[in-house]
């Protein structure tokens, strides 16, 4: 809610403020009412201003992919996660933790991920092409594309357009998506396992963490979140509770990624309590599509469970 005079004096600026206290309201979930206020504009504008950039970011041509490299524990390389950046000509460069919230409640993050799909798959046949080694790339999907209930035929859908084994892509599914709704969600990942597809639980530790559920979640692989790494080697820190969730996965016939390794200690502790694989910065940060086909170039070729 925006009010005349105080909030403005024309219906161009009473409409912008109300634009900005929604925002506002939104914030706060479903049911709730804002009104305007010049510190509420703050923030919002900036958002607001993000969004405006953002509805034009993919005709552009202003978003970027790079590739985090996953390795094994013998320091063979896995795969890369795939990462994105928005390099925008007004605001520079944004990062994820910016702007994907703001895609997320517009609704153009179901675009956005589309485009990274496609875009990841087709560089991951590119590579294979050139005769580099065979290795994964794991994109993160949001919950919004999960749900949407061509999802699954999206995925096929890049795969074949990219002329890309479904065995070299893996899906990162966060806790806190798939349990909003546990019987579909096991009925998605069940027909992205048919297709071939790799299932990873992302940021395990942090969400819902049921152990009941995870029985029941077709998923191939755990990944541990950052803030558990970073207080591995900490005094009654977190090593107890890493060995435990490495144990429970390997019972359970699931492989374990530790993301967020920083130090050599962290990587050694990573190793004794069983980890299958590690990425972070330890290894070098996220990098260009040409630098990891450097590499590929380098790395000697192994079996990677992709063909």
């Amino acid at each position: 809610i925006s009010l005349f005079p105080q909030d403005g004096e024309d219906a161009r600026t009473l409409l912008r403020n109300a634009d900005v206290a929604m925002y506002r309201a939104k914030t706060h979930g479903k049911n709730h009412v804002r009104f305007f206020t010049p510190q509420t504009g703050l923030g919002a504008m900036e958002r607001l201003t993000v969004e405006t950039q953002l509805r034009r970011a993919l005709e552009n041509n202003e978003m970027e992919l790079s590739y985090q490299p996953i390795l094994r524990m013998d320091g063979s390389l896995y795969g890369f996660e795939v990462l994105l950046a928005w390099n925008n000509p007004k605001l520079g460069r944004i990062s994820p933790g910016r702007f994907i919230p703001i895609a997320e409640e517009s609704g153009m993050i179901v675009s956005i991920g589309s485009w990274v799909l496609r875009r990841a798959c087709l560089q991951s046949a590119q590579w294979r092409g050139n005769g580099y080694p065979p290795v994964r790339i794991a994109v993160n999907v949001s919950a919004f594309q999960f749900v949407r209930a061509g999802f699954v035929d999206k995925v096929a859908e890049a795969l074949a357009a990219a002329g890309l084994s479904p065995l070299a892509l893996e899906l990162e599914l966060t806790e806190g998506l798939l349990m909003g709704d546990i019987e579909e969600s096991s009925h998605r990942m069940s027909r992205l396992r048919a297709l071939g597809v790799g299932i990873v639980i992302d940021d395990f530790g942090t969400g819902y963490s049921s152990l009941s559920y995870l029985s029941s979640l077709p998923a191939d692989s755990l990944k541990i979140d950052r803030s558990f790494v970073q207080q591995i080697a900490e005094p009654g820190g977190s090593l107890p509770l890493i060995q435990t969730i490495v144990s429970l996965a390997h019972n359970m016939g699931l492989s374990v990624v530790a993301e967020g390794v920083e130090k050599p200690r962290q990587l050694e502790l990573l190793r004794t309590a069983g980890c299958d694989r590690v990425q972070g910065h330890l290894f070098g940060g996220s990098v260009n599509a040409a630098a990891a086909a450097e590499l590929l170039r380098n790395t000697r070729k192994t079996e990677c469970g992709a063909k």
